[in-house]
């Protein structure tokens, strides 16, 4: 037991000063990151076959990304304790949560394709149930030979004595 605590506390001035050098102001480091990013962007816009900006702006999105997902993570362990500190104990904050989950994802009105405002539930429930079922159709049950129908298309519309010409060399 001895050997591990000492182990272990040798382990956790490592892991601080990891913390602190990897992890320290998560949140400024992803706008500094953000910022040097978008420079190098614009910068590749203006000469986009400048190879060393290009490998520049790969690296530089790939520390970006490395960021974001550190920064997700450590907003989504700090949420995490914030929950389990103050539980669903019918706390104002687990109400106030449960509210802006219920409000978020309920739709109130919509505006249908000839420009009417619709707030009656029942009629938005219909209004997008009827756009997708324009968009996606109905169900098809009669077979179809489409192997005629894709001949027709795929043939060539391009004259004999052009095609030459597009595959010829550039001269």
């Amino acid at each position: 037991m001895f050997v591990l605590s000492t182990k272990l506390k040798r382990l956790k001035s490592v892991l601080r000063k990891l913390n602190l050098e990897c992890y320290s102001n998560i949140s400024k480091r992803v706008c500094a990151a953000k910022e040097e990013l978008d420079v190098i962007q614009e910068q590749l816009f203006k000469t986009p076959f400048d190879l060393v900006l290009s490998n520049t702006e790969k690296e530089i999105l790939n520390k970006y990304v490395e960021l974001r997902i550190a920064e997700e993570s450590f907003l989504k362990q700090k949420s995490r304790v914030k929950w389990l500190a103050l539980g669903d104990q019918n706390s104002k904050y687990f109400h106030q949560k449960m509210c802006s989950h219920r409000a978020r994802n309920t739709i109130l009105s919509l505006t249908d394709s000839s420009g009417c405002l619709i707030d009656d539930p029942e009629a938005v429930k219909q209004e997008i149930l009827g756009y997708y079922v324009g968009l996606l159709g109905t169900a098809f049950d009669r077979k179809v030979d489409a192997l005629p129908t894709l001949n027709l298309a795929i043939q060539s519309k391009v004259p004999v004595h052009f095609r030459f010409q597009l595959i010829a060399p550039v001269t």
